[in-house]
Order: structure tokens, then C-alpha cells, then sequence
């Protein structure tokens, strides 16, 4: 977890949680309490052919998915995405 920022992001759910508890939830999304996957970030997300070779881009992992708000999926996206690109040495 200590090579990036991102390496962190992926590594800790439990602190991202804890963070999205202290929160303030005033300007936070909800929505109804359905599956999600818990741990979602771009490590998670992949392709994935059916038996017609059509690609479909799918959460890979679910070992941590939880009855929750959905917005909770879609932050710790954002947030692997912010720091997976923050962390790139892309020259323009």
C-alpha cells in the first residue's frame, strides 16, 4: 500500500468506510439499500467475453459485497480513478 496513492486507495476499504462514516452525508447521493460490490475501484473492473465473444466490462471481485448505498460504489470508484490518474507520469 505504500508505493502510491492508488496502491492505498485499493488496500483500504475498512478506512475508506470509516472515512465515508465521518462524512458529512448532507450532500451525499442515497439511494435504496441494494447489492453493491463493497470494494469497488479500477483493479476490480475488467473484461469479461461471453460464449459470442461480445466484451462486456464487469466488477471482478466480489468478496466484500454488502447490501448498501449504491453511491458508496460509485465514490470509491471515483476516488481509484482520481488516483490512479494522479498518479500517472503521462506526458501531453
Amino acid at each position: 500500500m505504500a508505493r502510491s496513492a492508488h496502491a492505498y486507495v485499493r488496500g483500504s476499504t475498512t478506512r475508506f468506510y470509516d472515512w465515508l462514516q465521518r462524512a458529512s452525508t448532507r450532500d451525499m447521493p442515497i439511494g435504496p439499500p441494494v447489492w453493491i460490490c463493497g470494494d469497488c475501484h479500477v483493479g476490480n473492473l475488467g473484461p469479461v467475453a461471453n460464449a459470442k465473444g461480445e466484451i462486456a466490462i464487469q466488477i471482478r471481485d466480489l468478496d466484500q459485497t454488502v447490501v448498501g448505498n449504491p453511491a458508496h460504489d460509485v465514490i470509491r470508484l471515483a476516488l481509484s480513478l482520481a488516483s490512479a490518474v494522479r498518479g500517472r507520469t503521462c506526458r501531453a
